[in-house]
């Protein structure tokens, strides 16, 4: 289908690669939005969202930093040209715990993002559990318990 994300996608005419990306409807948050992309999901007002690189150019492996130095170009260039449906999800250096901990607060517990995923700036990614990646996703008894 010629989704206008898939569209906005190819305009920015990246190197052959590997592009790790989910489509969505709404804000793409809730378990609501996520029936609604189900009711919606031949609509071509979905939208994408990059998360992830895993090929690039000539690069078979990609470290978290380099991959979000690439992602930040994507990004830099989604920005300039004032996409509607296409995005890269955002992402952050942390420092600290205390960094973590505010993400976590505000993203998931107020924002209400399904969750994040914490990686090692020199991990590369590999199919099932690694410490190298960390997802961190709310969990529904957690914050009724509180």
């Amino acid at each position: 289908m010629n989704y206008k994300a898939l569209l906005e996608f190819e305009e920015l005419n990246l190197p052959n690669g590997i592009y790790l990306a989910e489509l969505y409807w709404g804000d793409g948050r809730s378990k609501e939005e996520f029936y609604a992309l189900l009711r919606n999901k031949t609509s071509d007002e979905l939208k994408l969202a990059i998360w992830g690189i895993l090929q690039y150019e000539n690069y078979l492996t990609l470290s978290t930093t380099r991959t979000y130095e690439i992602l930040e170009e994507i990004k830099n260039q989604c920005q300039n040209k004032n996409f509607k449906y296409l995005s890269v999800i955002p992402f952050w250096k942390v420092d600290d715990e205390e960094q973590l901990k505010n993400l976590i607060k505000e993203y998931i517990l107020e924002k209400d993002y399904e969750g994040l995923v914490v990686r090692r700036l020199d991990a590369i990614y590999r199919d099932g559990q690694t410490i190298g990646f960390i997802k961190i996703k709310k969990k529904v008894r957690e914050v009724t318990s509180k």
